[in-house]
């Protein structure tokens, strides 16, 4: 359909069914109500300015430019001034996609100046339609001059050091200019959330993954913040990279049968004890942190603080195996109501898992303290008996209530 787009032999028929796609530069854009054109009912959100970027756009003014509304409802990603779009006409009305890939970064697509770059040769037609500017009253900007307006973004600053993401063979990414990405993709990046890197010496490269072509399970990566220093294919600003679910600031992985090495932020030791040995740590990757590899589907959430708040109903946890829990500092469990642990079919471990601190019965030590009560009852009723003082003073301080606790109950 792009070379539709451009065949000279059937553009005007194109061009009669609004079509036609342009190139335009963005000299102005409303992206909010901080913009002094914005109207009470937002339609003018997402319009922008623009000058066409064929031969007679570097001359034209502001009075002269032209409004274009995105043509996208679904996706927004609305351009920067100074970047190129391409525009159409759809039943008059002027209609821009989202920007072109001009230089690729994700930074600012656009060039310095890049109006006047769009200048024309001088053709005896170009000639001609100076001449006629000229008789219109309409002042041509001459070759090498500075447009009349200055392309700049003063709210955007671009973030250094980002790098668009490696691509494997299916994928579908999405990326801003922040370093917040999307990842559709398989299983070929395998051990690329990791970032292994193999150089290519005779290239000067560098290999991210290494890719698995052969494997395709299906896998969802959503990261923001890039991590400083990432590794990447190149040492130049068009690299690549691949994300880090480990050093990224935060990443939201969904795999389908993938290896995935894991920095576990504290050490599940009592499953050690058990037996257990899935989560520990395997792997030495030199930076003084050990890895944990965990296989097969799964999905993991990885980032500085992790909230989990219900507003109006429960939040629930079921696992067909273990449910873990484990933290370097304090673990608090506060409920407005009863707080209810039940092993069923198991016992309930407070602190070890061995039985040689076993808890108390307490109907059965009742039962106990209660016979030892009645037997000092007698003995300190004989008269006669010396320690008989002394027992009534055991047997007033020997309130059998008091040892039941009013907090922490223990079914057995």
């Amino acid at each position: 359909m792009s070379n539709l787009f451009w065949n000279p032999s059937i553009s005007g028929n194109i061009k009669s069914f609004g079509l036609y796609a342009t190139s335009a530069i963005v000299i102005d854009v409303i992206i909010n109500e901080e913009h002094p054109d914005y109207g009470s009912d937002g339609f003018e959100v997402g319009r922008i300015r623009f000058k066409y970027l064929d031969y007679g756009g570097h001359s034209s003014t502001p009075q002269t430019s032209f409004y274009a509304y995105p043509i996208e409802v679904g996706v927004l990603e609305y351009p920067l001034i100074g970047e190129t779009v391409m525009v159409q006409k759809i039943q008059g009305i002027h209609f821009y996609t989202r920007r072109v890939n001009i230089n690729k970064t994700l930074q600012l697509n656009g060039f310095p100046n890049i109006v006047n770059r769009s200048n024309a040769p001088k053709t005896q037609q170009n000639r001609t339609i100076q001449s006629q500017q000229a008789r219109e009253g309409i002042l041509a900007q001459t070759d090498g001059g500075v447009p009349e307006e200055n392309l700049t973004n003063e709210k955007y600053k671009a973030r250094p050091n980002l790098y668009n993401l490696k691509s494997f063979d299916g994928d579908v990414i999405f990326q801003n200019r922040y370093g917040a990405t999307i990842r559709l993709g398989s299983s070929q990046m395998q051990d690329a959330f990791n970032q292994k890197v193999t150089p290519n010496l005779s290239t000067g490269t560098n290999v991210l993954g290494p890719t698995n072509s052969e494997r395709n399970d299906a896998i969802i990566v959503m990261r923001v913040g890039q991590k400083e220093n990432s590794n990447k294919t190149k040492n130049t600003p068009y690299a690549l990279t691949v994300e880090d679910i480990n050093l990224d600031s935060s990443c939201f992985v969904m795999s389908e049968k993938q290896d995935i090495n894991f920095y576990f932020s504290s050490n599940f030791t009592t499953l050690e004890q058990l037996n257990v040995f899935d989560y520990k740590p395997t792997i030495n990757d030199g930076t003084g942190n050990n890895k944990t590899t965990l296989s097969e589907n799964q999905t993991i959430l990885n980032s500085g603080r992790l909230v989990f708040n219900s507003k109006q109903n429960d939040i629930l946890f079921s696992s067909n195996r273990h449910l873990l829990m484990t933290s370097k500092e304090h673990m608090v469990v506060d409920g407005g109501d009863n707080i209810y642990i039940n092993p069923v079919g198991g016992q309930l471990f407070l602190g070890t898992i061995s039985d040689i601190n076993s808890v108390v019965k307490y109907n059965e030590l009742r039962s106990v303290l209660e016979t030892i009560k009645s037997c000092l009852t007698i003995l300190a009723n004989r008269p006669g008996v010396p320690p008989a003082t002394q027992i009534k003073v055991l047997l007033d301080i020997m309130s059998i209530p008091t040892i039941k606790s009013n907090l922490v109950k223990i079914r057995d």
